[in-house]
């Protein structure tokens, strides 16, 4: 049951269930928490008029709700679920009523083939956005916003799909792709999360624009095939305000997409640009978009440095929590992500060669393996598929596990010319 209650009269030990806007647009990691301490209370009140408080979870404060905007003595609403209410963040807790938990209901070989057209239309999209914003043009965010909501259509029915062609190869220059893959990533981590569907859509807008300003700088700045001098990194830091203007003066995009575009470099100690935020000063949108940002800046070949497995790419990230990265999220990422990334080469203990296709959301060390490499390292006539969660053991009572990650491009395998649906 919820009461309605003043920001004001907050107390510790109340649980806030719902606040008086979307949780996308606050600092607060958990849909729904506990009220432990003055400072949260503080945040709260800078944010909100009001809040609903459970009272089956928290403190009832009866005496309090006399004075409760909007509320009479004994009034109660419904307990929101994941489904019916505004833009939902993450919580670490097993699935509750404030999580949305979403269920596959396509195999990723079913979606590939949709998944595809809708990844090449976002690529061709950026690029026409990208090459528009350098001749002078506005962002033309019906565009953008339409092919946004099918990627988001693909990932609720499966984000293993997109997860996987995003993992190939493209001919597509590293700005084109790194927007579409940021925009997948941030999307399908989301779904992990348990975000709305509308909150998937205002998480993925903002990856995919928060290079946008990035379009008014010097194409030999980008494309420098060395790390940058202070100088032109103190230049390259200007796409951050260069990328809000465009936003600002583009119609239709939500207040928190130009506030993920301006906080993607905001990291979590106050190290980050443009303002020096920390911890909860910055949006949660933006501190998803930091840690997907990096992961595939990792995993990209880039003028100035090679790609390294996602696997490493990984480990990198989690040696960086409170740092640069909110720990929370950190341990919620590689909950999604897995040990072994879709699109990780891999060896197995019977000596073959795969790629991960899939993970499983319970057992992250049991992913799905499309076999490449037979044990004597030769290529497979078909490529078969195991699923490490059911396919634990081969005819001869092997047992069969992923030994270890490989880096890319080991035994010149090219993901990009496998194909995954048949």
């Amino acid at each position: 049951m919820e009461r309605k209650i003043s920001a004001i009269d907050l107390k510790r030990g109340m649980y806030v269930s719902r606040l008086d806007r979307p949780w996308i647009e606050t600092p607060f990691l958990f849909q729904g928490f506990e009220i432990t301490s003055a400072e949260e209370i503080q945040q709260i009140q800078d944010l909100c008029e009001y809040v609903f408080i459970d009272i089956e979870l928290g403190e009832p404060a009866e005496r309090y709700l006399e004075n409760a905007p909007g509320s009479a003595p004994g009034q109660t609403s419904p307990a929101t679920s994941g489904a019916a209410s505004g833009s939902k963040t993450p919580t670490s807790e097993p699935p509750s009523k404030t999580m949305t938990v979403y269920e596959d209901t396509v195999s990723v070989q079913e979606e590939v083939e949709v998944a595809k057209e809708i990844h090449q239309e976002m690529r061709s999209v950026v690029r026409t956005m990208l090459e528009g914003v350098r001749a002078g043009n506005k962002l033309n965010a019906a565009e953008l916003q339409r092919t946004v909501d099918l990627m988001v259509e693909s990932v609720l029915r499966n984000p293993n799909a997109f997860m996987w062609l995003m993992s190939l190869k493209s001919k597509d220059s590293y700005a084109y792709t790194h927007s579409v893959n940021t925009c997948i990533l941030a999307t399908a981590f989301g779904r992990h999360l348990g975000l709305s569907k509308q909150g998937l859509k205002v998480l993925a807008t903002g990856a995919l624009l928060f290079d946008v300003g990035k379009a008014k700088l010097p194409e030999e700045l980008l494309n420098k095939p060395c790390e940058l001098t202070d100088e032109e990194f103190d230049l390259a830091r200007k796409h951050v305000p260069y990328g809000i203007e465009l936003l600002k003066q583009t119609n239709g995009l939500a207040k928190e997409v130009i506030s993920m575009v301006q906080c993607h470099h905001e990291r979590y100690n106050g190290s980050g640009y443009p303002k020096g935020l920390k911890g909860k000063q910055i949006p949660i949108s933006a501190r998803i978009a930091a840690i997907v940002d990096s992961y595939d800046s990792m995993i990209s070949n880039r003028p100035y440095k090679k790609a390294v497995s996602p696997h490493s790419a990984v480990n990198t990230i989690y040696h960086r929590k409170n740092a640069d990265f909110d720990e929370a999220l950190i341990k919620r990422f590689m909950e999604f992500i897995g040990v072994y990334p879709t699109g990780t080469l891999v060896e197995l203990s019977t000596g073959e060669v795969g790629i991960v296709i899939a993970q499983d959301r319970v057992r992250r060390l049991q992913p799905t393996v499309l076999l490449v490499l037979d044990r004597n390292k030769e290529p497979y006539d078909f490529k078969p598929i195991l699923d490490l969660l059911r396919d634990s053991e081969n005819a001869s009572g092997q047992k069969i596990q992923i030994v270890r990650a490989l880096d890319p491009g080991s035994f010149d395998i090219d993901p990009s010319e496998l194909n995954l649906s048949g």
